[in-house]
């Protein structure tokens, strides 16, 4: 047993709340006894040398193992294993088979719901065609339900588990976007050949009942969702329009290669230039991960509006790059429609001689935004486009100052399509929000030679949160074609989602282990799934609560595209694995590679197998990872059922069931004693239920009557126990039952606590009063201390997180834990030991040894500092990640828990610089950040785009002859008419209310030990030097740090380990990674008519805009005399 040097035992776990004041009193003793030392030895005093340091180190290693592995039974429980290998064998765990087995299983699941989709869409296509249009049919006169007014109780809803909603199975319900006029005879046309839908829907789902959303999204605007259930939106106006939406567009056509070009200038100045920008980056919206993009504005010369100098992939990225350049485009000059459309052209060229691996190859579209103009560039169309492959959009914006005849002539003479964006005041007749291309123009035009192919393909949306509460989810779409003789129009895309939790379930999460994992990547190399993907609602309790507020992930309207890449620590034998899982190959291969703990705190180098195939009916490629222990498992056999329900009711220790799925019928979510209770009534009987897991209700039992065995052990070491009546001490289902033993360790041990917590699902505590700290940590699985030490063979040393030092609890322990490693049975781990100890014991330990300095036996110089003159020499211990475990200093005890490198910057980067400490950045590609408000110069109306006029200007007769006072007069005159401050503002928007996050790049620093375990080194500071050393401990995760006090002239930063906002990486100077697109292409089709290819165009500015403008110009030349 070890005593304490200075006497006096520590305090028992039920009084550490003194344990302050005993390490204060501790520390005074150490400063009486330092000042009776005469001042001059004090002087002499030397910083101890590397050998004195090792020496401490041995004898502290030493000591902690005893204490630990004492306690702990780490021993013991291996034996109790070996006893028990009549009840379980151990077997190969076979990666390859795996796979096999498991992307069998998930392709049937998905291949049920594209069966589903196929059915509806071949349902939607001949109700479309078999039905007669009516045009004096009124919306009155069809069955429907408005999604948006279901409250009234017509359809009846009902709270749905599986909708995690009220619903009603019997009908589907429609949202009109809110710009729709229900009036239109083509609107109640739509609602009433579409309605039949309902029947199909609801046969699917007797078909398939786990079945989720069914919905069919119009071409015309409305959107059918089964089942029905009350439509909420966002913000406070509904600016829903299924036609904008990601999903939609890519499956009404195929991917395209896209140049926006701007006309920026003079005549765009003001709202007309403020127009383009907002639907330039509602334009942005609509492409998805298939899509490549560039941004260009023109007017006597062509640039690139942002730091890409080519066409890149429209992920979330890349697309915020675009949309913030965008804002940053002003004007001037005369437009050259030639200039510009050179330069789109040339651009389309460049990047097919040089990218030949990247580009979505299949469309190719300009789209160019402008007032308008009367050039047209046929030479630039003979040279460049001559086959007209590059189709070119146009869109005249604001109020019409020029004639828009010649990009109405563009559009045509080049497959594309033309549009008016008028004033604002018009806008919500002609667009959705700003946005032109929701109607019948580019996604229409685009989807001509899909429909004439008569061929189609599912496609796949990026992984989303589902905005009706239903979790991270992914959506599979069809296009729905009119069938009609000659017709060329699509009717819409017909969708159907399906949940992460759906294709997870199919995981082998027992085969693999705690620590292994599956995941799965589509042809663009990002995840569909992955246990390092962020659920939005996620928070981050390892860090501080000012970063939780500002890290904590709110609905995102779109979320990030997730590249494998970034959720693993990148390497080349990564990208290759990638690449091969792209390219639809199978294969294995072992790869050393970092992981990051489940607090996001600490990082290990461990061998990893990579196993991975692809799923043969749909686009995604499966993979599996297996920890380099676990090439073999328990598979429990025989298990008597009435000893284990015996043993789960224990009386020698606090026992936790991890919240798993063990029966259908049994809520993960409910208590740990309505739990437990549930889980007795199912072991009630000699047989395993038929609704139970049987396998995972097994390993259950033989993991609670092996703990038992340990418990005992514990029990053993005890002190003070006292037998009670088993009748009033029997489990009454709450675990934390601490009235049902009074034993405790022998407080001068400083054992707090032992427990163990296995891969079974079993958690057991003693003694029971310490239990609290594990109700939260039932799934033993996800626990840090777990997962940690399954991938270390030493003692993992910890202690909580330390976010605010002012609030340090004083009651604190330190917690050792290890795998239980049976080499003998194929190095299966089956639990993890821990011991909770005070942390006195630490610090006493640490003093104690290097209290014999100078002149102890330690020593052989007999004048070298001891860690007890706390005023002269820093000694600290560290674990593997930088945080403080314990010290000698009386100012830092608050600190524990921290990051060192926060309370002494200088050493930390000192240790850093000599390799003691290595550090890996981990970037979060997955992070949100607070949105940033607009910076508002005024309060003034919103509805004064006012070019800045100056006296000069408006003195000169000149000026208003001008383009830039036509542009001043149409903005002003022209807008102020035909536009109120209320349409203004909804047509201009303020998402503030929609988005509270957006996506953000985050990067944390995570440090570990490097290769040497001693070193001892000095550093000059000016006019000072400072000695450290510092000193790995075996069979741990433990540094003894050995420094002299910083001084005043040492570069002192702190450095901060908690994860950080950051522009980095550069998306502009980030390598596209390898891809491939869709296998199919529809750009062209011989068939097509592209006769329809816009409204009429203006052949000159309204007469009555004109004369407006005339008039205010007379006025003002009559006002300055002029003649």
């Amino acid at each position: 047993m070890l005593m304490r040097p200075w006497g006096g035992a520590c305090t028992c776990p039920s009084q550490r709340g003194s344990a302050q004041f005993n390490m204060a009193a501790t520390r005074l003793a150490a400063v009486v006894l330092l000042a009776s030392l005469s001042i001059g030895s004090a002087q002499q005093l030397q910083h101890p040398s590397l050998n004195i340091v090792m020496e401490w180190g041995d004898r502290l290693e030493e000591e902690l193992y005893n204490i630990v592995s004492k306690y702990s039974g780490v021993e013991e429980l291996k034996n109790f294993y070996r006893d028990h290998n009549v009840n379980l064998n151990v077997v190969d765990v076979d990666g390859q088979v795996l796979v096999q087995q498991t992307a069998k299983e998930i392709d049937g699941l998905l291949s049920k719901k594209m069966k589903a989709l196929e059915t509806v869409v071949s349902a939607a296509e001949d109700l479309a065609l078999n039905y007669t249009y009516d045009p004096d049919l009124a919306i009155e006169d069809v069955h429907w339900y408005d999604a948006k007014n279901l409250a009234d109780g017509d359809p009846i809803l009902t709270y749905d588990p599986q909708f995690r909603k009220p619903i009603n199975r019997t009908y589907s319900a429609i949202h009109l976007p809110t710009d729709i006029w229900k009036g239109d005879p083509k609107i109640a046309n739509e609602l009433k050949w579409s309605d039949k839908l309902d029947e199909v829907f609801y046969a699917n789902t007797v078909e398939d009942p786990g079945l989720l959303w069914q919905y069919f999204g119009s071409s015309k605007g409305p959107f059918r969702n089964y089942p029905a259930f009350q439509w909420e939106s966002p913000g406070t106006v509904d600016l829903f329009d299924v036609r904008r939406r990601p999903w939609y567009i890519q499956g009404a056509s195929s991917a395209k290669d896209m140049m926006i070009l701007i006309d920026n200038s003079g005549s765009v100045h003001g709202l007309t230039l403020t127009l383009i920008k907002r639907s330039v980056q509602e334009l942005l919206k609509t492409l998805g991960e298939n899509d490549f993009v560039n941004m260009a504005w023109f007017n006597t010369e062509a640039h690139y509006v942002s730091c890409f100098d080519t066409f890149v992939q429209a992920n979330v990225r890349n697309k915020k790059v675009l949309e913030v350049a965008v804002l940053e485009i002003g004007d001037g000059n005369m437009s050259d429609f030639g200039k510009g459309l050179e330069f789109a052209f040339r651009a389309f060229d460049d990047f097919n001689a040089t990218h030949t691996s990247q580009g979505a190859r299949c469309n190719k579209i300009i789209m160019l935004f402008t007032d308008g103009g009367t050039e047209r560039p046929v030479e630039v169309f003979e040279k460049y486009n001559k086959d007209r492959d590059i189709r070119i959009f146009t869109y005249a914006v604001g109020p019409p100052a020029y004639s828009t005849s010649a990009l109405k002539w563009m559009a045509c003479e080049n497959k594309g399509y033309f549009l008016e964006i008028p004033a604002v005041g018009a806008i919500r007749q002609q667009t959705q929000h700003l946005c032109p291309l929701c109607h019948q123009d580019y996604v229409a035009v685009l989807s001509r030679p899909m429909v004439l192919s008569e061929e189609k393909q599912f496609m796949w949306t990026n992984i989303y949160l589902d905005a009706m509460g239903m979790g991270m989810m992914t959506t599979i779409t069809l296009p729905v074609y009119n069938k009609s003789l000659g017709s060329q129009e699509i009717l819409g895309v017909m969708g159907t989602d399906i949940t992460l939790a759906q294709i997870t379930k199919f995981n082998p999460n027992r085969e693999v282990g705690p620590t292994g994992y599956t995941f799965a990547i589509n042809p663009n190399g990002y995840i569909l799934f992955h246990p390092s993907l962020k659920s939005q609602e996620q928070t981050y309790s390892s860090f501080s609560e000012k970063a939780r507020l500002e890290y904590r992930l709110g609905y995102l309207s779109e979320p990030p595209n997730v590249d494998f890449l970034e959720v693993e620590p990148d390497n080349p034998s990564k990208e290759e694995v990638r690449k091969n899982m792209i390219d639809r190959a199978s294969g294995a291969v072992t790869i050393e590679t970092f992981v990051r703990s489940q607090d996001e705190r600490y990082v290990d180098l461990v061998n990893r197998t990579y196993i991975y195939g692809p799923m043969n009916s749909t686009i995604f490629s499966l993979g599996l990872v297996l920890p380099e222990y676990r090439q073999k498992r328990i598979e429990v056999e025989n298990i008597d059922i009435p000893t284990g329900r015996d043993y789960l009711q224990t009386q020698r220790s606090a026992l936790f069931i991890a919240p798993w799925n063990f029966c259908d019928d049994v809520l993960t979510n409910a208590s740990h004693a309505d739990f437990l209770q549930d889980i007795l009534e199912k072991l009630s009987g000699f047989d395993f239920p038929a609704e139970c897991d049987e396998p995972r209700l097994k390993h259950l039992l033989l993991d609670t009557i092996v703990t038992e065995r340990l418990a005992e052990f514990w029990n053993n070491k005890a002190v003070d126990f006292k037998s009670q009546d088993l009748e009033s001490c029997s489990n009454t289902g709450n675990a934390c039952n601490a009235t049902c033993s009074n034993a405790r360790y022998n407080a001068s041990d400083g054992i707090v606590a032992t427990f163990v917590s296995t891969e079974g699902g079993i958690t057991r505590v003693f003694p029971e009063s310490e239990c609290q700290d594990f109700e939260d940590r039932r799934d033993t699985w996800q626990q840090t201390f777990f997962r940690r030490s399954l991938d270390n063979n030493y003692f993992i040393y910890s202690v909580p997180y330390n976010s605010d030092h002012q609030n340090w609890p004083v009651n604190y322990t330190i917690m050792a834990t290890s795998s239980v490693t049976l080499n003998d049975m194929g190095g299966i781990k089956p639990a993890v030991v821990g011991v909770k100890l005070d942390p006195e014991i630490i610090l006493g330990t640490m003093l104690h040894i290097t209290d014999q300095c100078p002149g102890g036996p330690a020593c052989s110089d007999g004048v070298s500092k001891s860690c007890r003159d706390s005023e002269n020499l820093l000694c600290v211990l560290l674990d593997d990640g930088g945080f403080i475990v314990t010290t000698n200093q009386d100012d830092q005890v608050g600190d524990v828990g921290r990051f060192f490198g926060e309370v002494d910057g200088h050493l930390m980067t000192e240790m850093y610089i000599q390799g003691v400490y290595r550090r890996e950045e981990a970037y979060d590609f997955q992070a949100s950040c607070r949105k940033e408000q607009p910076k508002v110069a005024s309060a003034g109306s919103r509805v004064s785009f006012v070019p800045r006029l100056n006296l000069a200007e408006a003195l000169n007769l000149q000026w208003w002859t001008t383009n830039a006072a036509w542009a001043y007069l149409q903005q002003n005159v022209y807008g102020i008419l035909f536009s109120t401050s209320s349409t203004m503002a909804e047509e201009l928007g303020d998402d503030s209310s929609i988005d509270e996050n957006v996506s953000c790049v985050r990067l944390q620093h995570e440090y570990y030990l490097g290769n040497d375990r001693e070193l001892y080194w000095s550093t000059d500071c000016g006019n000072c030097s400072r000695t450290m050393t510092a000193r790995q401990l075996r069979y741990s995760n433990l540094l003894l740090v050995v420094a002299d006090q910083v001084c005043n002239s040492c570069n002192n930063t702190p450095l901060i380990q908690e994860p950080q906002k950051t522009n980095n990486p550069n998306q502009c100077k980030v390598t596209p990674r390898y891809r491939r697109g869709p296998e199919r292409c529809y750009a062209h089709h011989p068939d097509e008519d592209a006769s329809h290819c816009g409204a009429a165009a203006l052949a000159a500015p309204s007469l009555f805009a004109t004369s407006i403008q005339l008039g205010f110009l007379l006025f003002i030349m009559k006002l300055f005399g002029a003649t």
